[in-house]
């Protein structure tokens, strides 16, 4: 999980630093390993993190098809909701 919150916690800055193929392929390996999890409520909320994670990556992948800028904006408009890393930025 700690992999896939790191490749998206710039995306509102439409900065997405990951990589879709592998990313992709560990979110397919997380839910194999997360079928095998004992507790059900551990595996429940693995499912909700892991769904959280697919469709912020397939709503990347269809943003990226037509525009470069204005991810934020472009998901309010299709009604997604995501919750975003608070960024501060400090001068001297």
């Amino acid at each position: 999980m700690n992999a896939l919150w790191y490749s998206f916690h710039h995306i509102s800055e439409d900065l997405y630093l990951g990589d879709i193929k592998e990313d992709t392929a560990l979110l397919a390996e997380s839910r194999q390993l997360n079928n095998k999890v004992e507790c059900e409520q551990t595996r429940k909320n693995n499912n909700e993190a892991l769904n959280y994670y697919q469709d912020l990556l397939n709503d990347w992948v269809m943003f990226k098809e037509g525009q470069s800028k204005g991810f934020v904006e472009w998901c309010e408009n299709k009604g997604r909701n995501y919750y975003w890393v608070k960024a501060y930025y400090y001068e001297r």
